[in-house]
């Protein structure tokens, strides 16, 4: 893969990745369009590595101060209280059902739900089902209200990560919507539960590989790699920086309607490819 591909896949991933607009299917579409070779493991974990540096950075004040509350509960062996102190335990709470789900999941619902025919489908349905959710939306909880049980709800909806064409981000954002978080509340949930994620996605790309070493017999040079993960990083932060200031007044209503759109894009093409 060359400099200018891992580039493009970068800049889709900053966007697609962080926003309800299904990475997963960008990149599918997108390689099957130009014939360009899918994402390697390498690049993937370059990417992660780019967008959790990118909410690390972002949300380093909120970071630190979970993480020195977390210590201090431990430490003087102290019932967490405020928010901050249980926040961690929220997050971890909020993948337990998505990390069970996806350990029995079968191999097979996971390819048919891979096709081009499927991704489409799903596309569609989750859109209207974005718009529906959020219409039902009460507006009546912030941050300080979350509890464990929201982060078992939202785990539930989340485990939509395992299907192409509806995702983590989807299930995340009507999570939230159907528990009655204020968008505010609901995005910073959102980001800050993904920043484990796209840790563990880059450690588990990445941990085998020798960086100082690449090149193209591997599918990505060092040079690529870097570029990528800086990429990733900038329009991730770019994306993330929207999110919570203008997008949190504009709804999901283009979002759904983009979501629609590509939908009936891949449905076109699995019927032309042929």
């Amino acid at each position: 893969m060359d400099t200018l591909q891992s580039i493009v896949y970068a800049m889709m991933h900053g966007v697609t990745a962080l926003y309800p607009l299904a990475v997963k299917a960008h990149m599918q579409i997108l390689s099957e369009l130009t014939h360009w070779p899918a994402p390697n493991s390498i690049l993937l974990g370059a990417l992660s590595l780019g967008s959790a540096s990118a909410l690390l950075f972002f949300y380093r004040h909120d970071i630190v101060s979970i993480i020195a509350s977390t210590i201090r509960c431990l430490i003087t062996w102290s019932k967490p209280n405020s928010l901050d102190e249980r926040m961690i335990y929220y997050i971890a709470l909020a993948y337990l059902l998505p990390l069970i789900i996806g350990h029995y999941l079968p191999e097979n619902i996971i390819e048919f739900a891979s096709t081009p025919v499927s991704i489409g489908v799903t596309l569609i349905v989750t859109a209207s089902l974005m718009l529906f959710v959020e219409s039902r939306n009460k507006l009546q909880k912030n941050m300080s209200h979350w509890n464990f049980k929201d982060s078992l709800w939202f785990g539930l909806y989340q485990s939509l990560i395992f299907i192409p064409g509806a995702e983590r981000q989807a299930g995340a954002y009507m999570a939230t919507q159907l528990l009655h978080f204020y968008k505010e509340a609901a995005f910073k949930f959102i980001l800050l539960s993904l920043l484990p994620l796209f840790t563990y996605q880059a450690y588990f790309n990445l941990n085998e590989v020798s960086i100082g070493t690449l090149d193209q017999s591997v599918g990505l040079s060092k040079l690529s790699f870097w570029i990528a993960t800086a990429v990733s990083f900038f329009v991730s932060l770019l994306s993330i920086n929207y999110m919570t200031t203008k997008g949190l007044a504009k709804g999901i209503l283009k979002i759904s309607i983009y979501r629609v759109l590509l939908g009936i894009g891949f449905l076109v093409y699995s019927l032309t490819k042929d």
